[in-house]
């Protein structure tokens, strides 16, 4: 098991740096978007990016998915070219077609998306983002599945460059707003695309399987019902918010959301990179679930502890990086990263309902879980605006993540550690909890007594008895370590 970990450690690091590298450009270029645009107008470029998601969702079929779980299904290597060249083929020929049909409707999609038809000659860049984005999803998994992490990290390295820099020309040279924000990202998604296609084609070759497909498209059907439904449990917070609160109060609420976003690409996009391939090549080993419930517990300190850190230092990062319009944004924070760490969770529990092809199972409860946030959205708000879209979004994902291991525990019982998960949240809560106690303060007094807050968290776990005899020997030597540099370079005792 210790091997396992090393070896799932070291790819997710890299796929993490990937990660982080492919998105970081967003969050680089977020005070130049705060300044050079209006909430209202940032409000507008959300709902674009809402749209490319809902189309993602309706045309993604999960292929990329079901390529992964359809590549470890074989041992012969041509077997396995033929599942990644049948799915790059269907996905860009299946979606071009689609959305090709949809051009013809964008005057109309511009009415029902914004009350107006100025917008629809920009339904053509975002038409041409979700066919590459779809397709370039299937290489990915390619790359996944081979452990190419560094040329994941070589590839991210190039679309940054090229959206930072095409960004960065359109909007502050060519003064092109969100038009210009939409082409830059365009162009560098396209870039990657090719480079992207060219590497898995040459791999694979072009070795388009009928019955591959066939049986691509049955594993992925259910999932593709219920991406219906998701379509309502991801974007029914932003639609509803901006029809009853307007789009300036959607600008600050997709500013708050960038604080759930910055922990799914640094923790819970790498993790779910790595972690989606390696728990079918380890499923039928003797210790898997001992495997699965050991992640469970690693990956939720993790990505607590930075979703905790995310919204402790939310209000003073946004005083930094945002115009006065932005700042209030942060007090809606907590709610966006409860619903984090509970999607984050549910990735891991649905496990047993993949490994044992119980896929309809998701479908159902998306289903329910629609239901929930459309009805809460819509009753909360109304009456809380911003509290009321985070809150909903909270109270569904706690429902999804719960009722994903309900029934995955049904199918394939895995004994997850959720006396040590319990001990995270509780300590979490204090130290959050705490933090509120210094609101008003200083900003670089906040900082620090955040800072102290924070470093607390692996402390007071330990008072907790969490750690088993392994991991308290290496927290020992992690904290010796930090020590002994905070002594040296610090406070430069020898």
């Amino acid at each position: 098991m210790f091997n396992y970990f090393k070896q799932f450690l070291k790819h997710s690091a890299l796929y993490g740096i990937g990660n982080i590298l492919t998105r970081v450009a967003s969050f680089i270029l977020l005070p130049l978007y705060t300044r050079a645009l209006m909430p209202a107008e940032y409000g507008t470029l959300e709902m674009f990016h809402v749209t490319t998601a809902i189309l993602r969702a309706l045309l993604g079929m999960m292929i990329a998915h079901a390529t992964l779980r359809f590549y470890f299904e074989y041992k012969e290597e041509i077997e396995r070219k033929r599942v990644i060249s049948t799915a790059m083929i269907f996905s860009f020929v299946a979606c071009a077609l689609v959305l090709a049909c949809l051009g013809r409707f964008t005057n109309q999609l511009s009415h029902l998306v914004f009350g107006t038809q100025k917008f629809a000659g920009l339904f053509y860049i975002v038409f041409c983002i979700v066919v590459m984005e779809l397709s370039k999803e299937i290489s990915f998994a390619f790359l996944r599945a081979k452990e190419k992490s560094l040329l994941y990290i070589s590839i991210a390295v190039l679309q940054l460059f090229l959206q930072l820099g095409l960004n960065l020309f359109m909007v502050l040279k060519l003064r092109m707003g969100i038009k210009g924000i939409l082409i830059g990202n365009m162009i560098s998604i396209a870039v990657v695309w090719l480079v992207l296609s060219t590497i898995t084609f040459k791999w694979c070759g072009f070795n388009f399987h009928w019955p591959k497909l066939k049986a691509l498209l049955h594993y992925s059907f259910p999932i593709v019902v219920s991406a219906l439904f998701g379509i309502v449990i991801q974007n029914s917070d932003r639609v509803l918010l901006s029809r009853y609160a307007g789009l300036s109060a959607l600008g600050l609420y997709a500013l708050s959301r960038r604080f759930g976003l910055a922990v799914r690409y640094l923790i819970i996009e790498p993790f779910n990179t790595n972690f989606g391939a390696s728990r079918f090549a380890v499923m039928k080993e003797e210790n898997s679930k001992q495997i699965y419930a050991r992640t469970m517990t690693y990956f939720a300190y993790v990505l607590i502890f930075f979703s905790l850190a995310a919204t402790l230092f939310s209000r003073e990062l946004l005083m930094v990086m945002s115009a006065e319009e932005y700042r209030s944004a942060y007090k809606v924070v907590p709610f966006i990263m409860l619903h984090v760490i509970f999607r984050g969770l549910q990735y891991i529990f649905q496990t047993g309902v993949l490994i044992k092809k119980k896929t309809m199972y998701i479908l159902y409860i998306k289903i329910i879980a629609a239901a929930i946030i459309f009805c809460a959205a819509w009753v909360l708000i109304p009456m809380f605006g911003l509290y009321g879209a985070a809150i909903a979004v909270a109270l569904t994902s706690l429902f999804y993540c719960a009722a994903t291991w309900y029934i995955s525990h049904k199918f394939y019982p895995v004994d997850y550690e959720f006396d040590r998960l319990f001990k995270i949240l509780a300590i979490t809560i204090l130290i959050y909890t705490a933090s509120l106690l210094f609101v008003g303060m200083s900003l670089g007094l906040t900082i620090g007594i955040k800072l102290i807050l924070l470093s607390s968290f692996p402390v007071l776990l330990n008072l907790s008895g969490f750690y088993k005899p392994g991991e308290k020997k290496t927290y020992q030597e992690y904290k010796g370590k930090i020590f002994n540099v905070i002594k040296q370079k610090v406070l430069r005792i020898k």
